[in-house]
């Protein structure tokens, strides 16, 4: 488990997702990227596809997803990561999205 991609930032999860959001991440970018489902296969959704499969067997496995966080610790805020970006908050709050919901304004 050296050398992958963090399987967190490939499912596009957090680290204290539940079993249930990764399953649902997992089976979301799977639909995009398979080669059946896709209007265009290209080599790029075919490596994609690879990783988010590696990533949901190291998640969705409980003992090989306490393995890999013993393993690979968070980097602690102020400290750059791996990608040489550091943590985008300064006080510690996780940046979290959802669904965006449309609602109409009154003008007038």
């Amino acid at each position: 488990m050296a050398n992958i991609p963090d399987p967190y930032a490939t499912l596009g999860i957090d680290r204290n997702a539940t079993a249930a959001d990764i399953k649902r991440a997992y089976r979301t970018l799977v639909r995009a990227y398979h080669p059946d489902l896709a209007e265009a296969p290209d080599e790029a959704r075919g490596s994609r596809l690879q990783q988010v499969y590696l990533a949901y067997a190291i998640l969705g496995n409980p003992q090989q997803r306490a393995r890999y966080d013993r393993e690979h610790p968070r980097v602690p805020l102020g400290e750059p990561a791996a990608t040489g970006r550091s943590h985008p908050t300064s006080d510690g709050a996780p940046i979290r999205f959802g669904p965006v919901r449309w609602t109409r304004v009154a003008r007038g």
